[in-house]
Protein backbone atom coordinates (compact mmCIF):
# COMPACT_ATOMS: atom_id res chain seq x y z
CA UNK A 1 0.00 0.00 0.00
CA UNK A 2 1.26 3.50 -1.06
CA UNK A 3 2.00 5.70 1.84
CA UNK A 4 0.54 9.39 0.82
CA UNK A 5 2.60 12.32 0.63
CA UNK A 6 1.77 13.85 3.69
CA UNK A 7 3.08 10.92 5.33
CA UNK A 8 5.79 10.19 3.33
CA UNK A 9 6.93 13.83 4.05
CA UNK A 10 6.30 13.60 8.08
CA UNK A 11 8.63 10.48 7.54
CA UNK A 12 11.18 11.99 5.58
CA UNK A 13 11.34 14.82 8.47
CA UNK A 14 11.26 12.53 11.46
CA UNK A 15 14.60 11.23 9.89
CA UNK A 16 15.94 14.25 9.73
CA UNK A 17 15.23 15.40 13.50
CA UNK A 18 16.14 11.87 14.50
CA UNK A 19 19.76 12.60 12.78
CA UNK A 20 19.90 15.80 14.86
CA UNK A 21 18.88 13.60 18.17
CA UNK A 22 21.70 11.56 17.88
CA UNK A 23 24.30 14.69 17.98
CA UNK A 24 22.97 17.05 20.23
CA UNK A 25 21.74 16.72 24.41
CA UNK A 26 17.73 16.02 23.53
CA UNK A 27 19.09 11.76 23.91
CA UNK A 28 19.56 11.31 27.45
CA UNK A 29 21.24 7.61 28.03
CA UNK A 30 20.21 6.20 31.46
CA UNK A 31 21.46 3.06 32.54
CA UNK A 32 19.76 -0.04 34.82
CA UNK A 33 21.65 -2.90 36.00
CA UNK A 34 20.22 -6.40 34.95
CA UNK A 35 20.07 -8.71 37.47
CA UNK A 36 18.83 -11.82 37.19
CA UNK A 37 17.74 -14.48 39.02
CA UNK A 38 19.57 -18.53 38.09
CA UNK A 39 16.34 -20.27 37.61
CA UNK A 40 14.84 -17.17 35.17
CA UNK A 41 13.91 -17.99 31.50
CA UNK A 42 17.02 -18.25 28.78
CA UNK A 43 19.94 -18.29 31.08
CA UNK A 44 22.20 -20.90 29.32
CA UNK A 45 21.76 -19.72 25.83
CA UNK A 46 22.35 -15.92 27.13
CA UNK A 47 25.82 -17.30 28.01
CA UNK A 48 26.72 -18.17 24.89
CA UNK A 49 26.13 -15.08 23.30
CA UNK A 50 28.76 -13.55 25.47
CA UNK A 51 29.62 -10.91 22.41
CA UNK A 52 26.34 -9.03 23.19
CA UNK A 53 26.10 -7.96 26.48
CA UNK A 54 23.99 -5.09 26.46
CA UNK A 55 20.85 -3.91 25.00
CA UNK A 56 19.50 -0.26 23.84
CA UNK A 57 16.12 0.24 24.03
CA UNK A 58 14.54 3.58 22.38
CA UNK A 59 11.84 5.59 23.23
CA UNK A 60 11.35 8.26 21.24
CA UNK A 61 8.71 11.38 21.72
CA UNK A 62 5.81 11.24 19.32
CA UNK A 63 6.18 14.48 17.05
CA UNK A 64 3.22 16.92 16.95
CA UNK A 65 2.27 16.57 13.68
CA UNK A 66 1.78 12.54 13.87
CA UNK A 67 0.11 13.23 17.65
CA UNK A 68 -2.49 15.36 15.81
CA UNK A 69 -3.75 12.98 13.44
CA UNK A 70 -6.24 10.19 13.57
CA UNK A 71 -7.85 7.18 12.62
CA UNK A 72 -5.94 4.46 10.67
CA UNK A 73 -3.33 7.48 9.22
CA UNK A 74 -2.52 8.04 12.86
CA UNK A 75 -2.07 4.32 13.38
CA UNK A 76 -0.11 3.79 10.38
CA UNK A 77 2.24 6.64 11.24
CA UNK A 78 2.60 5.44 15.13
CA UNK A 79 3.62 1.94 13.50
CA UNK A 80 6.47 3.59 11.46
CA UNK A 81 7.30 5.83 13.78
CA UNK A 82 8.31 2.95 16.27
CA UNK A 83 10.33 1.15 13.20
CA UNK A 84 12.44 4.24 13.52
CA UNK A 85 13.47 3.81 17.13
CA UNK A 86 13.36 0.07 16.08
CA UNK A 87 16.34 1.47 13.82
CA UNK A 88 18.00 3.14 16.44
CA UNK A 89 18.09 0.61 18.82
CA UNK A 90 19.85 -1.51 16.62
CA UNK A 91 22.03 1.06 15.37
CA UNK A 92 23.58 1.37 19.09
CA UNK A 93 23.99 -2.43 19.02
CA UNK A 94 26.33 -2.36 15.84
CA UNK A 95 23.40 -4.43 14.09
CA UNK A 96 21.69 -4.00 10.71
CA UNK A 97 17.82 -6.35 10.92
CA UNK A 98 15.97 -6.86 7.53
CA UNK A 99 12.66 -5.08 7.83
CA UNK A 100 10.68 -7.01 10.97
CA UNK A 101 8.40 -9.38 9.83
CA UNK A 102 4.97 -10.91 11.86
CA UNK A 103 3.47 -14.45 11.10
CA UNK A 104 -0.01 -14.77 10.39
CA UNK A 105 -0.87 -14.66 14.29
CA UNK A 106 1.36 -11.09 13.91
CA UNK A 107 3.50 -12.25 16.34
CA UNK A 108 7.54 -10.61 15.48
CA UNK A 109 9.39 -13.40 14.16
CA UNK A 110 13.40 -13.19 14.35
CA UNK A 111 15.40 -12.28 11.04
CA UNK A 112 19.21 -13.19 11.19
CA UNK A 113 18.95 -14.25 14.80
CA UNK A 114 17.70 -10.74 15.64
CA UNK A 115 14.67 -10.43 17.46
CA UNK A 116 13.03 -7.09 18.22
CA UNK A 117 9.43 -5.96 19.99
CA UNK A 118 7.68 -2.50 19.44
CA UNK A 119 5.20 -0.64 21.07
CA UNK A 120 3.21 2.91 21.00
CA UNK A 121 1.34 5.19 22.82
CA UNK A 122 -0.29 8.79 21.62
CA UNK A 123 2.84 10.38 22.79
CA UNK A 124 5.72 7.99 22.80
CA UNK A 125 7.07 4.88 21.19
CA UNK A 126 9.16 1.98 22.39
CA UNK A 127 10.80 -0.70 20.54
CA UNK A 128 14.50 -2.80 21.09
CA UNK A 129 16.10 -5.50 19.45
CA UNK A 130 18.17 -8.18 20.86
CA UNK A 131 19.78 -12.18 20.27
CA UNK A 132 16.69 -13.64 21.95
CA UNK A 133 13.14 -13.40 21.98
CA UNK A 134 11.95 -9.85 23.60
CA UNK A 135 9.17 -7.92 24.80
CA UNK A 136 8.81 -3.78 25.05
CA UNK A 137 5.81 -2.03 26.19
CA UNK A 138 5.10 1.78 26.76
CA UNK A 139 1.82 3.11 28.74
CA UNK A 140 0.96 6.14 29.99
CA UNK A 141 -0.18 6.35 34.24
CA UNK A 142 -3.81 7.21 34.64
CA UNK A 143 -6.69 6.47 36.60
CA UNK A 144 -7.79 2.91 35.86
CA UNK A 145 -11.17 1.57 37.10
CA UNK A 146 -11.20 -1.10 39.52
CA UNK A 147 -12.72 -3.88 37.32
CA UNK A 148 -9.58 -3.13 35.22
CA UNK A 149 -7.40 -3.77 38.02
CA UNK A 150 -8.95 -7.28 38.97
CA UNK A 151 -9.32 -7.97 35.33
CA UNK A 152 -4.93 -7.36 35.35
CA UNK A 153 -4.13 -8.90 38.48
CA UNK A 154 -5.46 -11.13 41.11
CA UNK A 155 -5.73 -10.14 44.56
CA UNK A 156 -2.28 -12.05 46.01
CA UNK A 157 -0.69 -10.05 43.43
CA UNK A 158 -1.77 -7.10 44.92
CA UNK A 159 -0.94 -7.57 48.42
CA UNK A 160 2.88 -7.61 46.85
CA UNK A 161 2.70 -3.68 46.21
CA UNK A 162 2.65 -0.65 48.25
CA UNK A 163 -0.91 0.79 49.00
CA UNK A 164 -1.82 3.98 47.20
CA UNK A 165 0.40 3.88 44.97
CA UNK A 166 -0.91 4.94 41.19
CA UNK A 167 2.06 3.45 39.34
CA UNK A 168 1.66 0.14 40.72
CA UNK A 169 -1.07 -0.96 37.72
CA UNK A 170 1.28 -0.02 35.20
CA UNK A 171 4.43 -1.94 37.03
CA UNK A 172 1.62 -4.78 36.31
CA UNK A 173 0.43 -4.01 32.63
CA UNK A 174 3.56 -3.33 31.53
CA UNK A 175 5.11 -5.79 32.84
CA UNK A 176 3.09 -8.40 31.81
CA UNK A 177 2.52 -6.96 28.43
CA UNK A 178 6.64 -7.28 27.81
CA UNK A 179 6.37 -10.96 29.11
CA UNK A 180 3.24 -11.91 26.86
CA UNK A 181 5.29 -9.89 23.46
CA UNK A 182 8.16 -12.14 24.64
CA UNK A 183 6.33 -15.36 24.50
CA UNK A 184 4.54 -14.32 21.50
CA UNK A 185 0.87 -15.02 23.28
CA UNK A 186 -0.76 -11.86 23.83
CA UNK A 187 -3.87 -10.36 25.86
CA UNK A 188 -4.95 -14.36 25.40
CA UNK A 189 -2.36 -15.35 27.88
CA UNK A 190 -2.83 -12.79 30.52
CA UNK A 191 -4.06 -15.67 32.99
CA UNK A 192 -1.07 -17.68 32.80
CA UNK A 193 1.05 -14.61 33.68
CA UNK A 194 1.27 -13.96 37.17
CA UNK A 195 3.62 -10.99 39.37
CA UNK A 196 5.56 -13.14 42.13
CA UNK A 197 8.18 -10.29 43.74
CA UNK A 198 8.33 -6.46 43.15
CA UNK A 199 12.02 -6.18 44.38
CA UNK A 200 12.47 -2.84 43.78
CA UNK A 201 11.30 0.80 41.99
CA UNK A 202 12.65 -0.76 38.36
CA UNK A 203 12.74 -4.54 38.76
CA UNK A 204 10.09 -7.24 38.81
CA UNK A 205 9.55 -10.33 39.02
CA UNK A 206 6.76 -12.64 37.00
CA UNK A 207 6.03 -16.08 36.31
CA UNK A 208 4.58 -17.57 33.15
CA UNK A 209 3.35 -21.50 33.45
CA UNK A 210 6.28 -22.73 34.22
CA UNK A 211 8.53 -20.11 33.63
CA UNK A 212 10.57 -17.15 35.80
CA UNK A 213 10.58 -13.37 34.25
CA UNK A 214 12.73 -10.56 34.83
CA UNK A 215 10.89 -6.99 33.96
CA UNK A 216 13.16 -3.99 33.96
CA UNK A 217 11.19 -0.89 34.15
CA UNK A 218 11.90 2.93 33.31
CA UNK A 219 9.68 5.96 34.05
CA UNK A 220 9.45 9.00 31.58
CA UNK A 221 8.25 12.29 32.73
CA UNK A 222 6.08 13.94 30.33
CA UNK A 223 4.62 17.92 30.81
CA UNK A 224 1.51 18.70 29.44
CA UNK A 225 -0.69 21.99 29.66
CA UNK A 226 -2.64 20.45 32.90
CA UNK A 227 0.40 19.25 34.46
CA UNK A 228 3.16 16.77 34.54
CA UNK A 229 2.44 13.16 33.49
CA UNK A 230 4.21 10.17 33.28
CA UNK A 231 4.52 7.22 31.37
CA UNK A 232 5.95 3.65 32.19
CA UNK A 233 8.00 1.54 29.34
CA UNK A 234 8.98 -2.22 30.54
CA UNK A 235 11.72 -4.55 28.92
CA UNK A 236 11.88 -8.36 29.23
CA UNK A 237 15.66 -9.11 29.90
CA UNK A 238 18.35 -11.56 30.46
CA UNK A 239 21.61 -11.62 31.45
CA UNK A 240 22.59 -8.01 30.06
CA UNK A 241 23.32 -4.38 31.37
CA UNK A 242 20.47 -2.44 29.85
CA UNK A 243 20.59 1.24 28.19
CA UNK A 244 17.53 3.27 28.05
CA UNK A 245 17.93 5.76 25.33
CA UNK A 246 15.07 8.13 25.42
CA UNK A 247 14.64 10.94 22.25
CA UNK A 248 12.58 14.17 22.40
Amino acid sequence: MKMSASLMCLTSSWRNKLDEYKSTVYARILRGAAWIPAECLGVARLQNSSEWTVLHPVIMKVPLALAEKSGAEKVKGLSRFAREALKLSAERSNVTPREPEKDAHGVPQPTNGLYWSLSHTLDFVAAVVAPYAIGIDIEEIKDVSIPLKERVASEVEWQLAPKNDPTVFFRYWTAKEAVLKAVGHGLSGLDHCTVTQIIDDTRILLSYRDSSWLVLQHKVAENKPMGLSGYLAAITLGCHEVVWEVVG
